[in-house]
């Protein structure tokens, strides 16, 4: 994916939703600096995922934390979607975290409220963000904060 802040086109239908927090790590209980996140998210109205194949890397996207450990990006708050039979997704955002001498963390968010989470087989609790709601020049979005926490490599 490429490095980038935004994973949606310009002028992507859905609410815009600008998530934010820090990457930690677990045995320092600091903020770790240049961590790499990359992020990937269903399409809202095709239900598919991007794979990148022939350039198209919609909804998708990579950046590094800053000095800080501090990350944004900004979407449009993901859909329900149903991968097969009997099988649903509650909106979420797929992530995976990598730091130098840090073990990689393959994980998702998902947001407080929405659709679907009772009956999301890969649904858990505690990578719920809570959502705000704002507007600014007559539009409204959203806003969460997520900080994720890394182990150190043994």
């Amino acid at each position: 994916s490429p490095f980038r802040a935004k994973l949606t086109p310009p002028f992507e239908p859905g609410t815009v939703l600008v998530v934010s927090g820090r990457v930690w790590s677990f045995e320092t209980k600091k903020p770790l600096a240049g961590a790499t996140l990359d992020l990937w998210q269903v399409d809202n109205q095709t239900k598919d995922y991007s794979t990148g194949a022939n350039g198209d890397f919609k909804n998708r996207a990579r950046l590094f934390t800053d000095e800080n450990g501090f990350y944004e990006f900004e979407t449009v708050h993901p859909v329900p979607y149903s991968p097969g039979a009997n099988f649903w997704r509650s909106p979420h955002i797929h992530f995976i975290a990598t730091a130098a001498k840090h073990k990689r963390l393959v994980s998702e968010m998902f947001f407080k409220g929405d659709q679907k989470q009772d009956i999301d087989p890969l649904f858990h609790p505690s990578l719920v963000l809570a959502v705000e709601k704002k507007a600014a020049y007559g539009s409204g979005y959203e806003t969460a904060r997520f900080d994720i926490v890394v182990e150190a490599e043994k």
